[in-house]
């Protein structure tokens, strides 16, 4: 798991949500990142990075990178 999905969980949106105001229209795309099945380009990381912000996170920290899901 990456720590984007442990962020995004601790500022209570959904895959859809963050989907959405990244303008991707497939929550599966969120999905599939947050699980390491796809790697973001940088425009894509961008996006993600500036939601994540908005939404309240510090900006401290790598959310593409892997922590361990028992935390």
């Amino acid at each position: 798991m990456l720590q984007l999905q442990r962020e995004r969980t601790r500022l209570g949106l959904s895959q859809s949500e963050v989907a959405r105001r990244t303008g991707t229209t497939h929550p599966s795309s969120i999905y599939q990142l947050e699980h390491g099945y796809r790697k973001p380009g940088y425009k894509q990381r961008d996006l993600i990075e500036k939601v994540m912000r908005e939404a309240g996170w510090n900006g401290k920290g790598d959310l593409f990178e892997e922590v361990s899901d028992d935390c």
